[in-house]
């Protein structure tokens, strides 16, 4: 906000009040945006509150909007380890229709008692962002559960009124060329809405509300009309180029989507051969379609050494991501086990087997390469499967993965150095078809301090030197201490993609869904909310 020059001590004390309490929202929207949830809402929660206050009801109704969205995104989160801000994602998705509820009442009120038409008009798109958030909200909540018909009833509603809103407004500001002037806010929604839509692409209901394929040619046509006025809105924050790729990026998802894995390549290409930079965003849909393309079977005008390079040069590129989430284009993952006899017949041990034959059956594929460390049931010593592949391999993979996870020995020797000695020695993990992770399911009993010293400093040495990263992502079942927590936390700092969760049996199921979303990150089978729904700021 701009500084204030003069006024009373009383005003000036107001005015440095909303001037934090803006810079507030604009926190927590980055939190969103980021990921960050839990920050997100506590900032919001804050605000909320001042603002209900002071009775500033065009405030509140911006702080209720994001409040709605950011427990929508909650609602179809799985909770990590430690997060227990809600007890039932139900209860998130009753909070978040709340809000949603009063922000559209607040918005409605406002827009039935507007007097000036372009202000008028600037109700109206806020109105239409908060019925498409609600909509797209009760759309997402209907896919995972089931919902009463009335609620999925308004959620194609919702989806109505905000089209007829969004066309409504553009037919405005074309009537009183005003378009150009807000050409950034104008693109950015029709992005979220193509997001949003294509995430529905198979609903046919809403494919007949509202087509995807319109919305494109809107926002192109916005995009050439545009393009020549570099001191447009549109340009001041991403640029030209920039600007085409978010377009772009939501085309090559559609084509995903609808199968049609030529043409998304094809859209690829153009960057990655004409443009100096690429978004990050655009960047992995641009290269999980590419990738997509030349491994498919059917396609054989490409040869192997093409595709390695392809690989290589992927994942080159991919460190200088931020998101840690990977494009899947092949990986080698070792399962470590090592469990005291404690755990025998244990529900957790269960549940732990359930959800390892899960994630080897939908998150590894066929091409893929599986090795398996663990304690034998009977006897000193260890059992190991070495790397192989999936579909050659599947029978001797289930049991193994069986054996090791309802069966426990007893001898306390740590697994993770041989699954790191059988990553080293296996070639395939070696060449750029293959990203290498392991797994490493632990009671913390095994722990030895010295030996995981040592494997930390040579993964570190390995991804230093060679062209494919080690990735460990670790579970501590009931860790014994804090110390042995701390760490797995540290040996999980090696690559981007390591990770470490505390696990029992409340959260095993969510830690498991949440390891399955980071190994099979596709673009064209993820419903992300925070690129679709609309996060408000204080004006």
């Amino acid at each position: 906000m701009p500084p204030l020059h003069g006024g009373s001590r009383e005003s000036r004390q107001v005015y440095a009040s909303f001037a934090k309490l803006y810079k507030i929202v604009r926190i927590s929207n980055t939190a969103f945006f980021s990921g960050n949830v839990e920050w997100a809402l506590h900032f919001l929660n804050d605000a909320l509150q001042l603002f209900r206050k002071v009775n500033d009801q065009k405030a509140v109704g911006m702080a209720c909007n994001n409040l709605g969205s950011t427990y929508a995104a909650l609602s179809q989160q799985e909770p990590h380890t430690g997060q227990k801000i809600l007890d039932m994602k139900t209860c998130a998705l009753e909070r978040a229709l709340t809000f949603l509820r009063e922000a559209i009442a607040i918005s409605q009120r406002a827009f039935d008692t507007a007097s000036n038409e372009e202000l008028k008009a600037e109700f109206a798109q806020e109105l239409a962002d908060r019925f498409f958030n609600r909509g797209i909200l009760l759309l997402v909540s209907s896919q995972k559960a089931e919902l009463p018909s009335i609620l999925v009833d308004q959620g194609y509603d919702d989806i109505r009124r905000a089209r007829d809103l969004d066309h409504d407004t553009q037919d405005f500001w074309l009537a009183r060329k005003l378009l150009l002037r807000n050409s950034e806010t104008t693109f950015c929604r029709h992005i979220r809405r193509i997001n949003g839509l294509i995430s529905f692409d198979d609903d046919v209901c809403l494919r007949d509300i509202w087509d995807v394929r319109d919305l494109i040619e809107e926002a192109d046509k916005l995009l050439f009309a545009a393009w020549n006025e570099r001191q447009a809105p549109l340009f001041q924050v991403v640029n030209r180029i920039g600007r085409r790729q978010q377009l772009e990026a939501s085309v090559i998802q559609l084509e995903m989507v609808r199968q049609n894995f030529e043409e998304a390549a094809r859209i690829s290409m153009r960057m990655f051969a004409e443009d100096d930079y690429i978004l990050e965003d655009s960047f992995r849909i641009a290269a999980s379609a590419l990738l997509r393309f030349i491994s498919d079977k059917a396609n054989h005008s490409y040869s192997t050494e093409a595709m390695l390079s392809t690989k290589m040069d992927v994942r080159l590129m991919l460190r200088a991501c931020k998101n840690s989430s990977a494009i899947d284009h092949g990986k080698s993952v070792v399962f470590a086990f090592e469990f005291n006899e404690r755990w025998q017949e244990t529900t957790l041990l269960q549940k732990l087997n359930r959800n390892c034959l899960r994630f080897y059956n939908t998150c590894c594929r066929d091409s893929d390469r599986i090795g398996i460390v663990a304690e034998p049931p009977s006897q000193s010593g260890r059992f190991s499967l070495r790397l192989g592949r999936k579909e050659e391999e599947r029978d001797s993979h289930h049991y193994m993965l069986d054996l090791a996870t309802q069966s426990i020995g007893m001898t306390r020797n740590p697994a993770l150095p041989m699954a790191l000695q059988m990553l080293v020695d296996s070639s395939c993990s070696q060449t750029a078809e293959y990203e290498s992770y392991v797994l490493l399911f632990t009671d913390g009993f095994s722990w030895g301090q010295g030996a995981y010293d040592a494997v930390r400093v040579q993964v570190e040495r390995m991804n230093r030197e060679r062209n494919n990263l080690v990735h460990l992502v670790i579970l501590g079942f009931n860790l014994p201490s804090a110390d042995c927590a701390v760490e797995c936390g540290k040996l999980c700092e090696v690559s981007k993609q390591s990770v470490f969760f505390e696990v029992d049996a409340d959260n095993i199921d969510a830690v498991f869904q949440s390891i399955s979303s980071s190994f099979c990150w596709n673009p064209s089978d993820t419903v992300d909310l925070q690129r679709i729904l609309t996060m408000e700021k204080l004006r």
